[in-house]
């Protein structure tokens, strides 16, 4: 809505991009809903092709990467594969330089002089580049952005490009504000915490008592010792001062695992660092980071020569998943990070809210939970397949464990770019919902689940298969669906579903911005539910 009317107040052509096709498919659905007569056709003035531009072209980021590289378009549900906003800086992006040349002759010739970036805490990586070609190919454009969750908690480097192509943020509203105002729901983060089955604690405590048996180990090197002693800050701490003083957390790291094994250490050294030997801090997994982050990345080069193991101790820390990379991981390993983000016991957390919003909500519930995967080969092939256990965190195995708790009355469903499942007596709201939108409602095929005939399979063929998810968020503002289990990828941004007053965060993403993109979902306000508090659930293993 805001992006709409800077539109109407600039008044000139514009293009409008968007991360993922739903949303564009939004833009379009929320002009033809609200501005136009039910019988007017927007696309005799809107297009969604980059090439062939209208009054206001709406077009998605991927769809304008194809055309700068002379790429086929590329546009897609997303699902369980990183989008090309998450593309690394060192992969190389190839332009098509006639291409490029193209798109911006012709978006300058049908006169475009506004740029619409929706969801704009996307530009900071790979997409910024296509970007950079129209931004400076167009004389005196106007450049909009628009997002709800900045990127704050990039580094320096990237928040400088952000700002370089979007501007400086020019208006913030704090969320109490807007609930405040009723422009958002109220609504409440809990926190669910659930123990890891006993294979993972088995695991976690292989992984730790590792760390444990390394330091142990090295704290009775005598070769590794000697090597740490005979480090210039140490050996010679009057002509390293500056150094000792540029780096004093592994220089601290040095004095407290060297004094934790009972050597001595130089007395100038201490006083540079501001200490004595009656005020060493104790050895603990975080000095013990920081010790091999010096030893095996930082201060590599200088201990290759002091220590003769240097190289292979370094492949063994690999194997152990310790040394990543350039990154130290002991305070927090990530394969420690890795069986905890993706435990089951998430998935039996998920059935446990849910039986208690079902309880307090009775039919009023609309629940969505978003993981990372689908594990479609998961779903069982027959009904005596239903006797194997659930083995992983994923669309599938929750919708499973809901469906074998046979929740009274509760109705489930999956959505998800490749898999759609939804209880089969929904099947013909499916087609009355997709005709009430202008979608052919014979373009959507069911098929029974070989494991319950109660739930289908649905395969939309055409241009109806980019308007599955507007027709399935019908379903569950319906209530033919209780609650719809999806990927975060597909369903985690941008997409527009107020009726959802229980969100369930079954997915491992630690970011800021994805997981308040993620949280955006719930918060909304609903006509239909004016006294509607929404529930946001995060869920947490917990390894103690």
């Amino acid at each position: 809505m805001l992006g709409i009317e800077v539109l109407l107040r600039l008044g000139q052509p514009a293009v409008v991009l968007t991360p993922t096709l739903p949303i564009r498919n939004q833009w379009v659905a929320r002009l033809q809903e609200l501005f136009l007569p039910p019988d007017a056709d927007p696309y005799d003035w809107v297009s969604t092709d980059l090439r062939n531009p209208k009054l206001l072209t709406i077009a998605t980021y991927q769809a304008l990467f194809s055309v700068w590289s002379g790429r086929s378009s590329q546009d897609s549900l997303p699902d369980e594969e990183p989008d090309d906003a998450n593309q690394t800086d060192d992969k190389p992006v190839r332009i098509n330089r006639k291409s490029a040349s193209m798109l911006v002759e012709t978006l300058k010739n049908s006169g475009v002089k506004t740029l619409v970036l929706d969801e704009a805490h996307h530009l900071r990586q790979s997409w910024w580049r296509s970007l950079e070609s129209v931004v400076y190919g167009i004389e005196d454009l106007h450049i909009v952005s628009l997002t709800a969750t900045p990127p704050y908690d990039v580094d320096a480097n990237e928040w400088s490009r952000y700002e370089e192509l979007c501007g400086e943020i020019d208006a913030e509203i704090p969320v109490p504000v807007l609930v405040r105002k009723n422009e958002l729901a109220p609504h409440q983060d809990l926190i669910h915490v659930a123990i890891p089955p006993k294979q993972e604690l088995d695991r976690i405590t292989t992984i730790t008592r590792g760390i444990e048996d390394l330091a142990t180990a090295l704290l009775e090197n005598e070769v590794f010792l000697q090597a740490l002693q005979s480090h210039p800050f140490l050996a010679k701490p009057s002509t390293c001062e500056e150094g000792i003083l540029d780096d004093p957390e592994f220089v601290s790291s040095l004095v407290i695992f060297l004094n934790r094994a009972g050597r001595r250490v130089p007395e100038d050294v201490l006083e540079l660092l501001g200490a004595d030997s009656g005020t060493v801090p104790r050895f603990d997994p975080v000095w013990f980071e920081r010790l091999l982050q010096g030893v095996f990345v930082n201060h590599a080069e200088i201990f290759e020569s002091l220590l003769p193991e240097h190289a292979g101790m370094a492949r063994d820390l690999r194997r152990k998943g310790v040394l990543e990379g350039r990154r130290i991981r002991i305070n927090d390993p990530s394969v420690l990070g890795r069986t905890l983000g993706r435990s089951i016991a998430k998935v039996t957390a998920a059935e446990t809210i849910i039986r208690q919003e079902r309880e307090t909500l009775g039919d009023a519930l609309r629940a969505v939970v978003l993981c990372d995967r689908i594990y479609e080969t998961d779903l069982p092939s027959t009904p005596q397949d239903t006797e194997g256990s659930i083995t992983r965190l994923g669309c599938v195995p929750i919708f499973e464990t809901l469906r074998r708790a046979q929740i009274s009355g509760l109705r489930i469903g999956i959505l998800t770019g490749k898999l759609v499942v939804l209880p089969g007596e929904a099947s013909s709201k499916v087609r009355s919902v997709a005709s009430a939108l202008g979608f052919d409602p014979e373009h959507f095929d069911f098929t029974p689940l070989a494991v319950d005939p109660a739930y289908v399979t649905v395969r939309a063929k055409g241009e109806s298969a980019f308007s599955i998810v507007r027709v399935v968020t019908g379903i569950l503002e319906s209530g033919d669906v209780h609650v719809l289990i999806g990927t975060q990828a597909l369903l985690g941004e941008g997409w527009d579903a107020p009726c959802i007053n229980t969100l369930i965060l079954a997915t491992s993403v630690g970011s800021f911005m994805l997981s308040n993109q993620m949280r955006g979902r719930a918060i909304r306000r609903d006509s239909r539910q004016p006294d509607k508090v929404a529930n946001i659930w995060h869920l947490v293993a917990a390894n103690t």
